[in-house]
């Protein structure tokens, strides 16, 4: 194989030179082959027609050293040709072949030595010319590696040019000489070559970089702006199954096996999973039946698996309380056993979702999408869509008036389950009838797109019972604003759109906008008390901002994200330059991807202070982003969008990891129980494998857990209270110290502070900023205090940066702090200079200078 297959890395100027000589080594071994084939020709043909004329010993001599110098660089350019070449060889094989060429060119030197007269001239000018052939017919095969080439003519020639001026003739001295001048230009011809041919095979190298990067750079763009549409298609194409199947007559007919093939079908292809089973359980709840089963394309109406354990009982009673369940790893999911635990292994079922449909109220059986061969996570809406399916099978097993169920299957196919208000499809049929009307009456058409603002924090803080709540309530409301003929839909999550039509003017559009802002900020009452509610709105016209559906929808979502940036609980126009400004988010979001890939992310470590003893007890590790054209990064400017693109869990993951990598370095070099602070974020609590994480971090580090510090937001602590104090036990039964971030600032409850296996509580720089003087932080951060010692928990104060604020919360009994007045956040390096300097300072009795350390501020 040739070394042309030799994977060319990144284009640098060294790495154009390596490539260079891997090419130069592929071309002097392709060319190789027949040149060694025709010197191993040419040796036996003089040796056949003056072996005579030589001595016979020497001639054996020369013979055997010639032909076994050609044999073995003819095998060696077979092996070259047979073996894969990786890059790193080639400079191996290329001085291989420069050695082989040096004693090539010693046979042919050696050729006037062993057949003809030192002191015949004509015989000598003879083989003067031949060897002079002989170099000039090298130069194209030779001179991609000019001193090879040099090499094998100097050796070839100057012995038969030194033996003619050795003679001391007039006559073979002029013919040495000009042997030798012809030698010169065709040295001088075989060098242009050289410098020509390298030019060309780097220029061409440099411009194949430069072209696959742009692709990549092409490719790149390509693939985020699929990822930014991937979620619309997606909850267009369930939609559209579901129109479908309410058009299926076998459906509304009652022809339950008929039916059961389209919609486990269709479920594979919406949800992209390898099966689909349809279970029935008996009366008696003491089995579960599959009586259909989708697999890989194929139907099986009878697949007769049976599951009859004493676990079923309990799983009932759970599925009469759940619209759907999903485990997204069947081998860590401790509720995978009630119901798989004789089918995942035997069918490899790796992840599953699953929804019960229900007759007469009570749970007849359930659908399942089962994923094969490796974890998955199944999103909100995909949920929901399983949830639709269930219901299409109920209402199979049902068939009791036709009439009524082709309308439940019509507004289930075209209603959003939980508003009820038209979905993603129908919003589309609607506005292209719309499109369709004003373009007859040359009329204006207004698209508005509506946002809950902050609705992600309501969910993580409140949890969904209340977030679906908030949902319902937006899609009353706006309701209220608008006009019966307009039409108001919901395309999923926390987006609404509004169809204006036949509306007078501008200000007519800007009218409902401002009653739609003004009563969504009516208060909304739930349990804890009135919650205020506010949003954005982006706004598309037509004809002016597009004439298609898409577009339209699409500029009233940018123009949506300008209102949010313009402070949020407002509206916003779409203009041409905000088609920029998304290509511009997008490329920030493509910046940071890349940042993970390219490993520009950096732990800087603020140290953490003994208020008795002044001593550093450990670190909170703060990262920042290291860009390659704008220098370090604060977190401000990047968490944000990290935790909106789902970023947020990669890099925290990473955080985790190389913050307890150099922890375990410090518990070797600096102190054995130096604890490492680490945030947790949201998004990894979501993800719910948090334990698991940590589990392995400890394992790959080695660092002691009861040296990890792992914080947690007060607001993550709130939301869903069960399954998050069922992780944070898991963390606290590896050994890790759990520590409540940022307390008093969220929605702050006693209940859970109690509950929760928190060991330290942290008061947020908001009240020690002000403590001295504000006598409201005071108390909040001295009740604090004292609400941490009756709790038994240790308090680290943050933010502190003047030696009055240490001294009260001296004062107070605050056992920790950090802040400037010790020192900023460091690197490793400096954290380490910083750390024994303290030592330093202390041995001395110097503990009360910390202000006037070099690395303080």
């Amino acid at each position: 194989m040739a070394i042309a297959t030799i994977h060319n890395p990144t284009v640098s100027n060294p790495q154009i030179d390596s490539k260079v000589l891997a090419q130069q080594t592929n071309l002097l071994f392709s060319y190789a082959r027949p040149v060694h084939f025709a010197a191993l020709a040419v040796f036996g043909l003089i040796a056949y027609l003056f072996k005579g004329a030589a001595d016979p010993e020497l001639f054996m001599a020369w013979a055997i050293y010639a032909g076994a110098v050609e044999l073995i660089r003819l095998l060696l350019t077979f092996q070259f040709h047979s073996r894969h070449i990786v890059a790193a060889d080639a400079k191996k094989w290329f001085r291989i072949f420069r050695f082989g060429n040096f004693l090539s060119a010693v046979s042919w030197g050696l050729v006037g030595v062993v057949f003809f007269p030192p002191a015949d001239i004509a015989q000598q000018s003879l083989l003067a010319v031949m060897l002079l052939s002989v170099a000039a017919l090298a130069i194209p095969l030779l001179s991609f590696d000019f001193r090879s080439y040099l090499v094998f003519s100097s050796f070839a020639v100057l012995p038969v040019g030194l033996n003619l001026i050795f003679m001391g003739e007039q006559l073979p001295v002029m013919i040495g000489l000009l042997i030798y001048a012809v030698l010169v230009l065709l040295c001088f011809l075989a060098f242009r070559f050289n410098a020509d041919t390298l030019d060309g095979i780097r220029t061409r190298f440099a411009y194949a970089d430069i072209a696959e990067e742009f692709d990549t750079e092409v490719t790149t763009r390509i693939n985020a702006e699929n990822t930014l549409r991937k979620g619309e298609q997606r909850g267009r194409k369930q939609s559209y199954v579901l129109l479908d199947l309410a058009k299926e007559e076998s459906v509304a007919a009652g022809d339950l096996p008929r039916a059961l093939t389209v919609i486990t079908e269709k479920a594979a292809q919406a949800i992209q999973c390898t099966r689909v089973s349809v279970w029935f359980c008996e009366p008696d709840f003491t089995e579960f039946r599959c009586v259909h089963l989708f697999d890989n394309g194929y139907h099986d109406a009878a697949p007769n698996i049976r599951l009859g354990t004493g676990e079923h009982a309990r799983l009932y009673k759970r599925l009469e309380r759940m619209r759907t369940f999903a485990i997204s790893d069947t081998q860590t999911d401790k509720r995978a056993g009630d119901f798989w635990i004789n089918y995942i292994s035997p069918y490899r079922v790796s992840a599953a979702l699953g929804a019960p449909f229900r007759q007469g109220g009570k749970v007849r059986g359930v659908i399942v999408h089962e994923h094969v061969g490796y974890p998955r996570t199944f999103s909100r809406d995909e949920r929901m869509f399983a949830s639709s399916l269930a219901d299409f099978i109920a209402l199979a097993i049902s068939a009791s008036g036709r009439n009524q169920v082709q309308e439940q299957l019509r507004h289930m196919a075209n209603y959003d389950r939980l508003t009820g208000l038209p979905n993603r499809a129908m919003f589309h049929d609607r506005l292209n009838h719309a499109l369709s009307k004003a373009r007859r009456a040359n009329r204006e058409i207004a698209v508005l797109f509506v946002d809950v603002d902050r609705f992600k924090s309501i969910n993580d803080s409140m949890g969904h019972h209340t977030g679906d709540r908030v949902l319902r309530s937006i899609a009353k409301r706006l309701m209220r604003c608008v006009r019966s003929s307009d039409t108001v839909a919901r395309l999923g999550g926390d987006e609404f759109t509004v169809i204006l039509e036949e509306f007078e003017d501008l200000d007519t559009v800007v009218s409902v906008c401002e009653r739609i802002l003004e009563t969504t900020a009516e208060p909304l009452v739930i349990a804890d008390g009135d919650m205020q509610l506010t949003c954005s709105i982006g706004i598309s016209l037509y004809p002016n901002d597009a004439s298609d559906s898409e577009t339209l929808l699409q500029n009233a979502d940018t123009a949506m994200y300008r209102a949010k940036k313009s402070g949020r609980n407002g509206y916003s126009f779409f203009t041409p330059d905000m088609h920029t400004q998304a290509v511009t988010r997008m490329e920030k979001e493509n910046d940071l991807r890349k940042a993970m890939q390219r490993d520009e992310f950096e732990l800087f470590y603020q140290p953490q202070v003994d208020t008795s003893s002044g001593k550093m007890v450990g670190v909170e590790a703060l990262v920042r982003w290291n860009h390659p054209d704008r220098g370090l990064i604060a977190p401000g400017e990047f968490i944000p969008l990290a935790e909106e693109t789902g970023q947020i869990v990669a890099l925290g993951e990473w955080v985790l990891r190389a913050a307890a990598a150099q922890a375990r370095k410090w518990e070797r070099h600096l102190s054995p129980d130096l604890h490492m602070a680490v945030n947790l974020s949201v998004g990894q609590f979501m993800l719910r494998n948090v334990p698991t994480l940590v589990s392995d971090v400890l394992d790959e580090s080695g660092v002691k857990p009861e040296n990890l510090l792992l914080e947690i937001t007060e607001s993550l602590a709130v939301g869903e209270a069960k399954s998050t104090m069922d992780l944070l036990n898991e963390l606290k039964q590896l050994g890790c110290r759990l520590a409540l971030d940022d307390f008093g600032t969220g929605s702050s409850s006693l209940t859970y502070l109690k509950k929760f296996p928190v060991d330290i509580i942290k008061i947020d720089r908001s009240f020690v900023t002000d403590l001295v003087n504000d006598p409201h932080d005071a108390a909040i951060a001295r009740a604090t205090i004292g609400l941490a010692k009756s709790l038994g928990l240790l308090v680290v104060a943050e933010g502190v940066e003047t030696d009055v604020q240490k001294s009260w919360l001296t004062e107070e009994g605050c056992d920790v702090m950090q802040g400037f007045l010790f020192a900023r956040p460091l690197n490793s390096s400096d954290l380490e200079e910083w750390y024994r300097e303290r030592v330093l300072l202390l041995a001395e009795g110097s503990t009360g200078q910390e202000g006037a350390s070099r690395s303080l501020n």
